[in-house]
């Protein structure tokens, strides 16, 4: 039965990808399809591949029109799923969920929807739209990822988003690879990887990807040993992510992920913002504190000082949990 229900609702979820990407193009608005639909349509059966919602990356100019094209197709602001108010979502995430019924879309102005991670980051917008290849979902067509950006999102997300521990990920990265191993170019995905300041969430990725595949005797041939030097890491990184990345390729958590991403700092890359992500991790501003959490002007005042003690707290429950949880 449950079978039937993922064939049921992946063929619902294409639809209503169908219907948003036909009005897109209508409407003359360029939209690269993200994650798992792109996947789902490239590399897996058509059932194959899960996907919660639909993501999808646009461009923060033509957000306006594409949010009034979506209201006018049923869909409404839904930032419950992700629990933001609708005014943080649009002023600090990179992200935005519409929902309609059971059926909920993405809407992504940038690969990375924390802001303060965002800020480490240099990754060059533009040249990923010039480098996007069209897709045909269905009747329709868009745009997807070209296979180096593909990659490096796919393990950008993996690591920063998920803390090394995305129940597709490594899947994902695996199956892109070899899909595209005649036609990806490490050198190319390195020094993009290196100049977009990713390079180490890539690595950590990359690595977990690997070992995940050696464990269960598939691809890990696909990840050669030059392209993870190519990436630059220093070898002092390598040892203190080492543990995570094992963790993460068994199956168990790695980094700390959801309310507590910013520990990720392990994953930035230049040694000298990770005193900035902390900062801003420990002491948000006032105005991101009232928009997050629906607060008063005078709450929020109050909250920035409560906010960082309960981010420790959480953060040495998540450690004793690591420590004596296994």
């Amino acid at each position: 039965m449950k079978d039937y229900e993922q064939v049921a609702r992946a063929a619902l979820q294409d639809h209503a990808a169908e219907r948003i990407l036909a009005a897109l193009s209508e409407a003359g608005l360029p939209v690269i399809v993200l994650k798992g639909l792109a996947l789902r349509h490239r590399v897996y059966a058509p059932a194959e591949r899960k996907m919660s919602d639909i993501d999808l990356l646009v461009r923060r100019v033509d957000w306006k029109r594409i949010d009034d094209i979506l209201r006018s197709l049923g869909y409404v602001v839904s930032p419950d799923d992700h629990d933001w108010t609708p005014d943080f979502a649009r002023e600090f995430m990179g992200e935005t969920p519409y929902r309609k019924g059971a059926m909920v879309v993405d809407l992504h102005w940038h690969l990375t929807a924390m802001s303060w991670f965002r800020a480490t980051t240099a990754i060059d917008l533009e040249a990923l739209w010039s480098n996007a290849l069209p897709i045909d979902i269905g009747s329709s067509t868009a745009l997807r990822l070209c296979p180096e950006d593909e990659v490096i999102h796919l393990c950008y997300h993996t690591a920063i988003h998920h803390g090394l521990a995305h129940p597709h990920g490594c899947r994902d990265i695996l199956r892109v690879l070899d899909l595209e191993q005649d036609t990806l170019d490490w050198e190319v995905l390195a020094r993009r990887a290196r100049a977009w300041r990713v390079s180490v969430a890539v690595w950590a990725a990359l690595m977990t990807a690997r070992e995940q595949g050696r464990i269960q005797h598939s691809a890990s041939s696909l990840i050669p040993e030059a392209a993870l030097d190519a990436l630059g890491v220093p070898r002092w990184r390598q040892a203190v992510l080492g543990i995570s990345v094992k963790r993460a390729a068994k199956g168990r958590a790695a980094l700390v992920s959801g309310s507590m991403r910013f520990l990720g700092v392990l994953l930035v890359d230049r040694v000298r913002d990770l005193p900035g992500v902390l900062f801003r991790g420990l002491f948000p501003r006032r105005r991101w504190l009232q928009l997050r959490y629906d607060l008063t002007p005078r709450q929020a005042f109050w909250r920035q000082f409560t906010y960082p003690i309960d981010v420790m707290r959480r953060a040495l429950e998540a450690v004793m949990d690591r420590k004596f949880g296994g």
